[in-house]
Order: structure tokens, then C-alpha cells, then sequence
């Protein structure tokens, strides 16, 4: 099966395709990069497309529960960290199913306890960051609480 496998990671990084390569694929996996991707439709449109009939697809990745501020969207550190460029969990979710798959369901979502962050992130870090975005200690657990990571999986 490891032939049979696409990863499309990186795929729409240049704008390219597969080219004329439709139904190829009888299982797609895509990890985390689809909130990079300004136009998620295309990239759900483009894993359809090289999918086989009844062909799975699986993608994994980080969206919001609630909106976040502008200034956070905006900024280069939560898009390299994945948060700005990512939408609402319910507009993610009905982009997915207004592409044709024929199923679609979320078999997971887990939020990052602000606690995991706290240890990780070294505090000098956590306070450079509060005061690039002029935000308090409680803003930014605030702003933890918004975020999750979904696994969804789909059939053609």
C-alpha cells in the first residue's frame, strides 16, 4: 500500500497539482497544513479530486472554537505557529462537507491545556509575546481556550 499513499503536504505550497492525476489515490492524509493554506476550499477541492471512488481521506489540524483578535490573526508568530491562519471550527467543517465528500465525521478534538504551554514555553518567551501583543497573563489563557485540534476523516 505505500505506493497507494499521497501525502499532499506541501502540494499547494507553489500552486502546483497533481497533474492530470484524478482518482488515483485510494487514501489521502493531510497533517496540520491545511490552516496555512488562504484557500482551504482548494485544498479540500484538490484531496477530492486525486481520491478514488470510495477512496478515505484523514486530515488533522488546528482550528478555532471562538474568534480570535485581529492583531492575533495578523501577526507572523501565530501564523508560524498555526493559529492565524486558522477559521472557525464550523466554517472548517462545512467547507469539508460542501466539497462532495460523500461521508464525513470528526472522530476527535482535544484543546491544549494552558498548563502544557505554560511548561513549555519558557517564561522569558511568554512574556515577549504578552508584550508584542500587549496582552495579560489571563488574556493569553484566554486565548488558549479558543483553540483546538480536530481529526476528521472522510470518504468519496
Amino acid at each position: 500500500m505505500g505506493e497507494d499513499r499521497l501525502n499532499l503536504k506541501g502540494i499547494f505550497e507553489n500552486n502546483e497539482t497533481i497533474e492530470n492525476s484524478k482518482s488515483v489515490c485510494p487514501i489521502c492524509l493531510e497533517l496540520i497544513d491545511c490552516n496555512l493554506s488562504p484557500e482551504k476550499e482548494n485544498v479540500f477541492n484538490e484531496i477530492y479530486r486525486v481520491l478514488k471512488p470510495d477512496g478515505k481521506f484523514m486530515v488533522s489540524d488546528i482550528v478555532l472554537l471562538e474568534e480570535i483578535p485581529e492583531k492575533i490573526k495578523d501577526s507572523v508568530q501565530a501564523y508560524v505557529g498555526c493559529i492565524s491562519g486558522a477559521i472557525l471550527k464550523r466554517h472548517y467543517l462545512d467547507i469539508i462537507m460542501n466539497t462532495g465528500f460523500s461521508e464525513v465525521w470528526q472522530i476527535d478534538e482535544s484543546e491544549i491545556p494552558f498548563d502544557v504551554i505554560d511548561a513549555i514555553i519558557p517564561e522569558q518567551e511568554q512574556k515577549k509575546v504578552m508584550n508584542d501583543f500587549n496582552l495579560s497573563y489571563d488574556d493569553v489563557k484566554n486565548l488558549v481556550d479558543k483553540v483546538a485540534s480536530i481529526r476528521i476523516e472522510g470518504r468519496k
